[in-house]
């Protein structure tokens, strides 16, 4: 069963000193289309193949479940058109038809994966083989300085368009000041307005819902609105959103 309840899409924008939100009503029937267009399919493809890596079973499984967007934008000569999407990876993939991007070249996201996952690997398999507490210490050390330095290649991707016609970093969006956590720009609500932003388009109103298995805090249930995370996404929608038409302070 369905369990909509008015959510917002917010975050506070340092530049401007205000908090900007899209509320999720206007989206609502729209939300509710696709939830009908899943659940009927039972595939983000909207189609009934099997063996199909955008099945929905991936979502009741060890994966557990994974968020939707649904964006109701307008074009500057006024026609109303609907988006997708998915929070994340789906099941491997950061791409589906149908579906907006993530705010990153995934060609240049998985040649800097391809390049840098064997050799922290390969450190982690000689700590592990390693008799010596001294090498051991200073193989951690290589290791943490490595993965770090590969997560700052990976952020360094994320150049986020903006409403009033900006493309920034995930350091420039945010008002943090330390770096920004894993998964910072990945979720539905930062997707969307950067496609909106990117395709000049105004965002009307953004709805998030729920489906799959309960996670495992217990805190999202399967079909539940909800609004966008303060952790994630507070500290870079706000700049984001600032500038839009229907945008609320």
């Amino acid at each position: 069963m369905v369990n909509f309840v008015e959510k917002f899409i917010q975050g506070f924008c340092k530049e401007s000193g205000q908090s900007y939100f899209l509320s999720n009503l206007k989206a609502k029937d729209a939300a509710f289309e696709l939830i009908d267009k899943l659940e009927k399919s039972q595939s983000l493809l909207f189609t009934n193949e099997e063996n199909d890596t955008f099945s929905l079973d991936y979502l009741w499984g060890n994966a557990r479940g994974q968020m939707f967007g649904v964006m109701l934008a307008e074009n500057l000569q006024g026609e109303r058109s609907v988006h997708y999407a998915f929070s994340s990876q789906y099941n491997g993939q950061w791409l589906c038809e149908g579906w907006v991007p993530p705010i990153f070249d995934v060609k240049k996201f998985d040649s800097l994966v391809k390049d840098a996952d064997p050799k922290i690997k390969a450190l982690t398999k000689l700590i592990n083989e390693s008799l010596c507490s001294e090498e051991r210490i200073g193989l951690k050390q290589l290791r943490k300085a490595m993965s770090q330095q590969h997560m700052k290649n990976i952020h360094a991707l994320y150049q986020a368009h903006t409403l009033d016609g900006k493309v920034l970093t995930l350091n420039e969006l945010s008002n943090l000041s330390t770096a920004p956590p894993n998964g910072m720009g990945d979720c539905c609500a930062p997707k969307l307005i950067n496609f909106a932003a990117k395709n000049k388009l105004e965002p009307i109103s953004i709805a998030e819902f729920y489906w799959g298995q309960e996670n495992a805090s217990g805190s999202k249930k399967h079909l539940h609105f909800y609004g966008s995370c303060e952790e994630k996404c507070g500290p870079i929608l706000g700049r984001m959103l600032y500038g839009g038409k229907y945008v609320s302070e």
